[in-house]
């Protein structure tokens, strides 16, 4: 019996991890579809097993509907939203973690009151799914207290992009991942992040708890 044991261990370490087969996908797709129907056709169609969430960006790279000139697909919506994407966290934003930094009034108005990790979590985790939170570092020169946040050129004007050294851009981003969903939902007090082309990505734990694998 202990050998039998030993071998069934053996084998299921030996056994190869599961690939990952991720989708990027925006808070407006749940809002247009509906989540668990979102989630039905990415599983049954795609068989995705991953969702990197956009949750947070002011570009059109990762948010929002189709690009304007682009061919709209054959689901959701049959219009574009270049009248109505402004961009910011598409989560609710809790003041009391951006006390120590200017960029506060960061909450997207596109969508209204809804929130991807309140509506879109709960949900993944019933399925199985892993979720990954995408902060693209993508920002508009119109938000409020941005300016002090933002890169000097060599002749001292400001850039479009946002210095990662400065301690209130650190402590606008540290807020932005303190968010209490993935606390309520995913069970755990502190994201695994990587830095990605476009951003950073912050790896929810996968279903099973916390103290799992859990990484882009």
């Amino acid at each position: 019996m202990l050998g039998a044991t030993t071998a069934a261990a053996f084998a299921a370490q030996a056994a190869p991890a599961k690939k990952m087969i991720g989708i990027q996908i925006g808070a407006v797709s749940f809002v247009d579809e509906g989540v668990e129907p979102v989630l039905d056709i990415l599983q049954t169609r795609a068989h995705v097993n991953t969702l990197f969430i956009a949750a947070f960006t002011y570009g059109r790279g990762i948010a929002g509907r189709q690009i304007p000139g682009q061919p709209l697909p054959d689901h959701g919506k049959q219009q574009y939203d270049t009248d109505t994407f402004h961009g910011g966290s598409y989560a609710a934003v809790h003041p009391r973690f951006y006390s120590n930094t200017s960029l506060r009034n960061i909450r997207a108005p596109d969508l209204g009151s809804f929130d991807v990790f309140e509506a879109v979590l709960p949900a993944a985790k019933k399925r199985g799914l892993k979720s990954i939170a995408w902060f693209e570092d993508v920002f508009r020169p119109d938000i409020p207290g941005v300016q002090e946040l933002q890169e000097k050129d060599l002749h001292g004007r400001n850039a479009n992009t946002l210095c990662f050294n400065n301690p209130g851009y650190r402590s606008a981003a540290a807020g932005s991942r303190r968010n209490p969903s993935f606390r309520r939902f995913c069970g755990f007090t502190r994201a695994r992040s990587h830095r990605i082309a476009g951003g950073i990505a912050f790896a929810l734990p996968p279903p099973d708890g916390p103290g799992k694998s859990g990484g882009a």
